[in-house]
């Protein structure tokens, strides 16, 4: 029988207590008294679940080995080390000295490297030189001849050219080229005077600076105060410390030997000066050239020339003349096809660059007519007949019609007499 209708709510802002559930079994008797727990996963199936290792307190041991019995705890693993030399002999110094040395110089004779670069001298190849090297003005190379000095060539004395102030400012903007001292305008506009504003914040001036950087001590709060130490530590730090001038103290006494005295063993002079240490005194073996001398000692790399290969130039061409050029040339193209500019062409760079134009467009193959109305363009207009003429007396000084060619065929043509 339902309730609903006969109870009215009088705090209907107020949430109800409890929750309200559908779930079965979810009662106060179920949580006093919770149901039997459910049977786990048997042993002998449990070891190969993923949550077998993953327990508190476990080791990740494969499943294959957790039955196996473990050794006794007195076991060791690993391998035993053997016994060897000790550190100390391995990294302290060589004491080979006296017979040992002599019978390790003995060994050693026979190898190439204590022949030729003994122990405590140079490398010797036993050169024998003429008597004219060992006069004292004898000098090795060649004189190198006098030439312009590079600052000649690269601020020549009568280098400047006057230029109009519209083709300077052209110059700058394809080259960014400014006078020597001229300042670089970016065209701002300024509120200020950019010529008479000075930027940033001055520094204050400071008197006597060099006179505070000699005596510190003497200005302001820096002067050291006078502090009374007592005399065994002036004594230790006299006995243990250098003093300016004077050797340390080691505690042996004075030494009132005689200034002139001379401490430690005097050198084994040797019969050799230092010219002939240079010089050597080379044997006749060391003389001849080496065995390998002119061929390539690396394997693989030994090219022995064939029969008429004795004029043929081996490698690649600095200008890639063997290969065709493209009608475009990528950046990352670095081959050279002779069209690159002269050391001279860079430190004097021609008229026309200034304008844009490059020197090849002096020399590209041309029609007649776009010849002719070129120097229409420029104010030398010509007739057909004449610019045929000249462009054949072109194609037979050259080979091919340009401007350059047809400027070679118009001064031919000039010169005698012909209108």
């Amino acid at each position: 029988m339902s309730n609903i209708g006969k109870f009215q709510d009088r705090n209907p802002g107020v949430r109800p207590a409890g929750v309200v559930t559908t779930i079965p079994d979810d009662s106060t008797r179920a949580c006093v008294q919770p149901p039997p727990p459910r049977e786990s996963t048997p042993e002998k199936i449990r070891k190969y679940r993923k949550s077998f290792n993953d327990e508190p307190g476990m080791k990740q041991i494969h499943y294959g080995i957790v039955d196996d019995p473990l050794p006794a705890e007195t076991f060791t693993y690993g391998k035993k080390t053997y016994k060897s030399d000790h550190v100390h002999q391995i990294i302290g110094p060589n004491r080979n000295q006296g017979l040992g040395q002599f019978q390790t110089g003995l060994k050693e004779q026979k190898y190439a490297s204590s022949i030729k670069e003994p122990l405590g001298k140079g490398f010797e190849r036993g050169y024998s030189y003429p008597q004219e090297v060992n006069t004292s003005d004898f000098k090795f190379g060649q004189q190198t001849v006098p030439s312009e000095s590079s600052k000649v060539l690269i601020f020549p004395p009568n280098g400047r050219r006057e230029e109009p102030e519209e083709v300077r400012k052209l110059y700058f903007i394809s080259h960014g080229v400014t006078e020597a001292g001229e300042q670089m305008s970016r065209n701002y506009n300024w509120p200020i005077n950019k010529n008479d504003h000075r930027f940033g914040m001055p520094d204050p001036p400071e008197l006597n600076g060099v006179a505070m950087a000699l005596r510190p001590e003497t200005y302001g709060s820096s002067h050291p105060k006078t502090e009374i130490i007592k005399k065994t530590v002036e004594d230790f730090r006299n006995a243990n410390h250098e003093e300016l001038g004077k050797s340390k103290n080691l505690g042996t006494g004075l030494n009132n030997a005689d200034s002139n005295r001379v401490f430690g063993v005097p050198t084994y002079k040797e019969p050799w000066d230092a010219g002939q240490c240079i010089r050597g005194n080379p044997a006749p073996q060391e003389l001849a050239p080496d065995k390998d001398l002119g061929k390539s000692t690396r394997f693989g790399f030994r090219n022995d020339f064939k029969p008429g290969d004795e004029v043929r130039q081996f490698g690649v061409p600095t200008i890639r003349n063997d290969i065709e050029k493209k009608s475009f040339k990528s950046v990352a193209d670095p081959n050279n096809y002779g069209d690159e500019a002269s050391v001279v062409q860079l430190l004097y760079p021609d008229y026309w660059l200034r304008f844009g134009i490059n020197q090849s467009e002096f020399t590209r193959p041309r029609d007649v007519e776009e010849i002719r109305s070129l120097f229409e363009a420029i104010g030398m207009p010509m007739g057909k007949g004449k610019s045929i003429t000249i462009s054949n007396k072109a194609y037979d000084m050259f080979g091919v019609v340009s401007l350059e060619s047809f400027i070679h065929g118009l001064r031919w043509y000039e010169e005698r007499g012909l209108h």
